[in-house]
C-alpha cells in the first residue's frame, strides 16, 4: 500500500460518514423541530390538517368536509391564543355536517357545535362557521344582560375582527350579506362606529370586551336605560382616553361607574422613563387596589412600551393586584398613525 493510498482511504471513510450522520441527523431534527413546535403551537395542527385534507378533497366529500372544519378550527383557536381573548370567546369549535342542513347550532360541554352542509365556497363556510361560532361563544355570561344594540354591535366589529385577521378573502362576503342588513338599525350603526374607532385604539376587546365579560352579569335586574347609562359611561371614558392629549387632565384616569370600576394607568411621562423612576406609577396602583376598583390596566406606546413591561413587573413583585395578561399589539394615535402598543391587565 503507498503512502498516498493509506491517506485517502481514511479521507474517504470521514466523508462517507458525515454523510451518513447528516442524512439521519437532517431527518430526525426536522422531526424533533415540528414535534415541538405542534408542541408549542396545536392550534396548527388542525390548521395543517386542513391543507393535507384539502390536496385528497376531490375524492370524497367526507375529506373535503374534514378539511374545511380543520381548517376553520385551526384559524379560530389561532386567533384566541394570539389575542388572549379566552375570556371573550371561551368555547372551542366542533362541526357536525348533516346533507341539506342550514347553519344551526348549540353548546355542548365547552364547545359550538355548528351544524352545516359543505358548500365548495370556502370564504363562506368560514363567515356562515362564524356567524354560528360567535352567536353562542361570544360573551356566553354575559351577552344576554346587553341591550341588543350594543350586542349585535359588539359582535359584528369581533366577527369583522376574526375574519379579517384569519380570512380576509371573506371580508367582502361579510360586509355585503351580513353587515349590511344589520346595520339598518341605526343605533347599531352608531354603536358599530363607535366600537371600530376603540378597537383601531386598541380599547374594544383588551378593555371594552374585557369588561363587559368580566362585570357584565352586574347589568343583571336593571332597567334598559340603567344598562345603557353604565356602558355609555364606560365607552365615553374610553372615547376620551383615546383622544386625550398628554396634559389634558380634564377628566380622571378611572371610570367609576356602579357597574365598571376601571383604572388606567398610561404611561407616557419621559422624564419618569429617563430617571427609571417607577415609584409614581405604583402608587396609582396602590389608590386604585385601595378605592376598591375591580381592574387595573398599565398601557404604553412605541418608547413607552419598555418602561411600561418594567411598572408592570414592578406591581407583580409587589403583589399590588393578580396579574391576568400582558399584550403587545398593533393600534393608531389619534391622528390615525399607526403605532405599537403593550397593555397589561391586572384584577384587583
Amino acid at each position: 500500500m503507498t503512502v498516498e493510498e493509506t491517506v485517502v482511504e481514511p479521507m474517504v471513510f470521514d466523508l462517507a460518514q458525515s454523510l451518513v450522520d447528516i442524512w439521519w441527523s437532517f431527518p430526525m431534527g426536522f422531526l424533533l423541530f415540528l414535534l415541538a413546535y405542534f408542541f408549542t403551537h396545536p392550534e396548527k395542527i388542525s390548521i395543517w390538517s386542513g391543507i393535507i385534507l384539502g390536496f385528497f378533497s376531490f375524492l370524497s366529500k367526507s375529506s373535503a368536509r374534514r378539511s374545511v372544519s380543520n381548517d376553520i378550527q385551526g384559524r379560530i383557536e389561532s386567533y384566541i391564543k394570539n389575542n388572549q381573548s379566552s375570556d371573550i370567546l371561551p368555547y372551542g369549535l366542533k362541526f357536525k355536517w348533516i346533507k341539506g342542513e342550514d347553519f344551526s347550532s348549540y353548546v355542548e360541554e365547552n364547545d359550538v357545535i355548528v351544524i352545516m352542509d359543505y358548500n365548495h365556497n370556502n370564504a363562506r363556510n368560514f363567515v356562515n362557521a362564524i356567524m354560528e361560532y360567535t352567536s353562542k361563544a361570544f360573551l356566553p355570561d354575559t351577552r344576554h344582560e346587553l341591550p341588543s344594540s350594543v350586542l349585535i354591535a359588539a359582535e359584528l366589529v369581533m366577527q369583522e375582527k376574526i375574519i379579517q385577521e384569519k380570512r380576509p378573502d371573506a371580508l367582502e362576503t361579510f360586509r355585503k350579506e351580513i353587515v349590511s342588513t344589520k346595520i339598518s338599525d341605526n343605533e347599531v350603526d352608531l354603536f358599530r362606529n363607535r366600537f371600530q374607532k376603540l378597537e383601531q385604539g386598541g380599547y374594544f376587546d383588551n378593555v371594552f370586551l374585557s369588561e363587559i365579560a368580566f362585570a357584565g352579569s352586574r347589568l343583571q335586574g336593571m332597567q334598559l336605560n340603567q344598562k345603557n347609562h353604565e356602558i355609555n359611561k364606560l365607552l365615553e371614558w374610553l372615547e376620551w382616553l383615546l383622544t386625550r392629549k398628554s396634559d389634558d387632565e380634564s377628566r380622571p384616569l378611572y371610570c367609576d361607574g356602579t357597574v365598571f370600576r376601571v383604572w388606567m394607568i398610561l404611561v407616557a411621562k419621559q422624564f419618569r422613563m429617563r430617571t427609571q423612576d417607577v415609584s409614581p406609577f405604583l402608587k396609582r396602583a396602590r389608590e386604585s387596589a385601595s378605592k376598591k376598583f375591580d381592574s387595573l390596566y398599565v398601557a404604553g406606546r412605541e418608547q413607552n412600551m419598555s418602561f411600561s413591561g418594567k411598572v408592570t413587573e414592578k406591581i407583580k413583585e409587589n403583589k399590588i393586584a393578580r396579574f391576568q395578561w400582558d399584550k403587545q399589539f398593533k393600534t393608531r394615535d389619534r391622528k390615525r398613525r399607526k403605532k405599537n402598543a403593550r397593555m397589561a391587565l391586572f384584577r384587583i
